[in-house]
This record gives structure tokens, C-alpha cells and sequence, in this order.
């Protein structure tokens, strides 16, 4: 395997070019390296905008600055950034940021680690070797040489395992996950990410309570919270959450000692990734079949697909994290004030932002209320309307976890009405009355009353009622609101 120049962009070959111009017109002593992702994407086929230069015999930005001075009156060059050393945001060394040609360029030199009973090494400069072996994959251990333009394998087992499509460490994953246990999320991420294959060493390795014991103890939130999102926002996040939990690995990850039954939750990840597949088949109708564990569809006329594309964009991103924290949904922590345990799962335990947790509080509200009201509800569309209009903008989400744990719990008639009332809710374009417009405001109100505690209850109703007969007149809307006082 090799990387031809065809594989190369435009602006690479410029900024490869350059480099290799002043390395070799000033006869400084350095080999210049591309390492890691760059060259694995490109073996790929893909294109990448993460360049990072890897240095033999000086610091990256020594090297930037000198780079920088040689094209003193070429646009094409940036100011230089500096990074400095933060080991607790994995920055080990100074590292030099600058763009070139519109793209950014990272310089840094060839290290070597030594880990002690922290997750931060200690740091000194490498060999190509060193700096190979102490990364946490072959296939992310590859080097591709800007002055002889080829790829360097100083594992010796990179190439062959991109080419087998073979996940495995550069030394004896034991060591690897000793030395930095942030790398079994890596590892798993990046198996899932590509679909290849885990070795049988690590497999083993993941047993091992002392390498859950590191994980637990040495790995910082804010670098979990790091992973854990990357591995919500792909595709195969179920991959990754099945490992999680047959390697016994969630009390580590989510710093949370609920416990689970395994093949409880391998049920669940494939329940809740059929429901979402429901979304890609055009239903009006959908049953549940005990048989196939499926959805039977029938009178295909409605394209749920759209919904899901359209209505709320980050809803994938929320069931995927429901994939790890399921086991805690609708447990109340704080009874005063009602805190739900997955908030604080996601707030305190992995540092997400408020506008995330706020989500999943929300979902977790809305759970409870779904619960409490979806028997007794007839299928009508108005309450429909009083349903979404309770769980606004998460209220899809919420059905669909809401059918996931049915499903699980082997509720057959709660799943069905909720799988029946989704269906009704689409068919009749109510996916967004949680936001409409409302033609009657609270001074429209007062108008029609002096009673302040029936001004929120006139409100809803006069969205209700806007909703429901699709009335355009604001004087239909207050007529029927006037009819309707002496009822509240």
C-alpha cells in the first residue's frame, strides 16, 4: 500500500512541496513525517484535514518558525500558534499550530512516554519507533515521509492490518491500557467507526478488573465525556455500547455502580435500533409481532423517514447516549425538587453541556408524563395535540424510548398504543404543533376575563383550538373561547 500523488489534494501537494523545499534547501537536519490518522484516512480513500507533522530532532515550534522565516513574503503562510503543554488535556508537548494553503497544520516531534500511576506520561523526545509503539493502534502508527514519500510502518504491522481490517495495539494491550485506559474507548470507537475486527488479545485484556480499575481511576471526565460523544454522533454507536456492556465495563465509563443485567441490555441496544429503523419505511399502520421481535408494516402511505430527518435533528444523538444510561431512565434522585438520575449521569458524571443534560431532563419528564397518560388517552387528535404540547420540541425522542422499554419490558399494550398514536401523529401533521404560532395572545385574554388562574388554561385552549380546525380568524378562536368560560 502506498500513497500515490493522485491520492494527494491540491493544496497537499503545495504544502507538502514547501516543506520539502526548505528542509531541503537549507540542509537542516530533520525528517519531516506525516503521522497517524492522516495516513490511515488516505490508505482509505478519504480525505482528511488532519495533518500533523511528527519531527526527529526538534520541537515543532522551533521548526514552524524556521519554516515560517524561509517564506517570510508567502500569503500562503499563517501567524504561528503555540499550544503548550497541558497533560491533562493529553497536549504532552508544545505543539505549533499554523495554516498553510487554508488548511491547518499541526508540528510537534517524535516522543516517547512513560506512564507511572497517572494517565499523564512522562514526556521525552523519540524515536520514529518509540513514537510508533507508544500510539494506541497499528493502524494509527503509520508514518508517511514527506522527503521520501513513502509510508513507513515501524510496527511492522500496520499496513497488514488495514489491509486484513484487524484492530490491534502496537504492544500487549495490557500495556497499552495500563499505560493510558482512555484507549479502550478509543479501540472500541474506532473498531465500531470502521468495522473491523478486535484481536483476541484485547478482547482479554477488557476482562481485566485492574484495567476497569484504571479506567475508573486514572482517566479524567472531561477526556470520557471527549469519547463518549464522538461515539454518539456515528452510525455504529451500538457496537460500541454491546462491548461496554459484556466487557462489564459501565460502572468505569459512567461512574455510576447501578447494577445491570447484560443480556438485558444487549436486548435493549438492538430493540431501540429496530425502533429507529421503523423511520426508513413508508406506515400508516404499525403492529407489533411477538414472532420476529419486527414491526409489521401495512397500507404503506405515510413516509415516516421525514419526520425523523426533519423534525428535531439531534434526536439520534439523544437515543444513542440512551444506548449506555438506560438503565437509570425515569429514576428519581431528589424528591423535592424532581432530579432525574440520567441528568445527573450526563451533568456531573460526564461534564456534557446544560443544553444536553436540560434535554435529557426534559425527556426524562416527559417519560414519566407518557407513562401516566397514554393508557387512559383515547386516539384523537386532540389529545395528540395535548400530548406534544406537554413534551414540545423532545417529544419524538421521548416515544421513542417510551416503545423501546415497553418493548424490553414486554408491555405489549402500552408499546402498540404509543407505536399506534406515533403513527396517528404523523399521519395527520402534528409533528410541530409544540411550536405553532398562536393567533390568541395573553392580552386577547385578559379581554375576555379578569380571572388570572384561567388565563394558562384559555391559552392552551385557544392553541388547541387553532390546531384541531385549522382556523385562520382570530374572532372564531375568542367566540369559542367565550362559550368555553363557565366550563373552566
Amino acid at each position: 500500500m502506498k500513497i500515490s500523488k493522485k491520492m494527494l489534494t491540491k493544496s497537499e501537494k503545495i504544502i507538502f512541496k514547501k516543506i520539502r523545499k526548505f528542509v531541503t534547501n537549507t540542509g537542516i537536519n530533520v525528517i519531516p513525517r506525516v503521522a497517524g490518522g492522516w495516513v490511515r484516512d488516505k490508505l482509505f480513500g478519504n480525505n482528511s484535514n488532519d495533518i500533523d507533522i511528527a519531527l526527529d530532532t526538534m520541537s515543532g515550534y522551533e521548526f514552524a518558525t524556521k519554516l515560517k522565516d524561509y517564506y517570510s513574503e508567502d500569503l500562503f503562510f499563517s501567524r504561528i500558534g503555540k499550544i503548550k503543554e497541558n497533560p491533562e488535556q493529553s497536549k504532552h508537548l508544545e505543539t505549533a499550530v499554523m495554516k498553510i494553503n487554508c488548511i491547518f497544520v499541526d508540528f510537534v516531534c517524535l516522543r516517547s512516554e512513560l506512564y507511572m500511576d497517572s494517565r499523564i506520561p512522562q514526556i521525552k523526545i523519540g524515536t520514529p519507533k518509540d513514537d510508533a509503539l507508544r500510539r494506541d493502534l497499528t493502524i494509527n502508527s503509520l508514518f508517511y515521509n514527506l522527503m521520501t514519500q513513502e509510508i513507513e510502518d515501524f510496527t511492522e504491522k500496520g499496513i497488514q492490518d488495514l489491509k486484513n481490517k484487524i484492530i490491534r495495539t502496537p504492544l500487549c494491550p495490557l500495556i497499552t491500557f495500563r499505560d493510558d485506559p482512555l484507549r479502550i474507548l478509543r479501540i472500541m470507537r474506532f473498531a465500531a467507526r470502521f468495522n473491523f475486527k478486535i484481536v483476541p488479545e484485547i478482547k482479554i485484556a477488557l476482562q481485566n478488573k485492574e484495567i476497569h480499575d484504571a479506567l475508573l481511576t486514572k482517566i479524567s471526565i472531561e477526556r470520557i465525556q471527549i469519547e463518549i460523544n464522538k461515539i454518539i454522533n456515528f452510525k455504529r454507536s451500538s457496537m460500541v455500547f454491546l462491548w461496554v456492556f459484556k466487557y462489564n465495563l459501565y460502572n468505569s465509563i459512567f461512574k455510576d455502580d447501578t447494577v445491570y443485567d447484560n443480556k438485558k441490555a444487549k436486548l435493549f441496544i438492538k430493540i431501540i435500533s429496530q425502533i429507529k429503523s421503523i423511520f426508513v419505511l413508508p406506515v400508516k399502520k404499525i403492529k407489533s409481532t411477538k414472532k420476529n421481535n419486527s414491526y409489521r408494516i401495512q397500507d404503506k402511505d405515510l413516509d415516516l423517514k421525514d419526520v425523523l430527518e426533519h423534525h428535531h435533528p439531534a434526536n439520534c444523538v439523544i437515543l444513542n447516549i440512551y444506548k449506555g444510561i438506560f438503565l437509570n431512565i425515569r429514576v428519581i434522585v431528589q424528591s423535592k425538587k424532581p432530579t432525574f438520575k440520567n441528568y445527573l449521569i450526563c451533568k456531573e458524571n460526564l461534564k456534557f453541556p446544560n443544553k444536553f443534560c436540560d434535554l435529557i431532563q426534559k425527556i426524562e419528564e416527559n417519560f414519566l408524563f407518557l407513562e401516566k397518560n397514554i393508557a387512559i388517552f383515547d386516539l384523537t387528535i386532540l389529545n395528540c395535540i395535548i400530548l406534544i404540547r406537554k413534551m414540545k420540541n423532545s417529544w419524538l425522542e421521548t416515544f421513542l424510548l417510551f416503545i423501546s422499554i415497553q418493548k424490553l419490558n414486554e408491555n405489549v399494550v402500552l408499546e402498540e398504543k404509543a407505536v399506534l398514536f406515533l403513527s396517528f401523529i404523523c399521519k395527520n401533521n402534528l409533528c410541530h404543533c409544540y411550536d405553532i404560532i398562536p393567533l390568541v395572545r395573553g392580552k386577547d385574554v385578559g379581554r375576555l376575563t379578569n380571572d388570572k388562574t384561567k388565563y394558562s388554561v384559555l391559552l392552551e385552549k385557544a392553541i388547541e383550538h387553532q390546531i384541531l380546525h385549522k382556523s385562520k380568524s382570530k374572532r372564531e378562536i375568542l367566540e369559542y373561547l367565550r362559550s368555553e368560560l363557565n366550563n373552566i
